[in-house]
């Protein structure tokens, strides 16, 4: 495989990274308004720190690359 195609996969997998966290947000930010579970309160907050963490790796990549 060549860097440039590695380099597009890494991209890819941030990008992809940062869509799944926000589309769980999302969905436990509905279900929390829906529900008002403490439970679902502390997992929407543990989403939005890995959100964070997906930022900031999407940004290491991109600079990197």
């Amino acid at each position: 495989m060549s860097r440039e195609q590695t380099a597009r996969l890494m991209r890819l997998a941030t990008y992809a990274s940062v869509s799944v966290a926000s589309v769980l947000i999302v969905t436990k930010l509905a279900a929390w308004f829906y529900t008002d579970s403490i439970s679902l309160l502390s997992t929407l907050i543990d989403s939005v720190l890995d959100a964070l963490a997906s930022l900031v790796n999407l940004v290491a990549v991109r600079h990197a690359l």
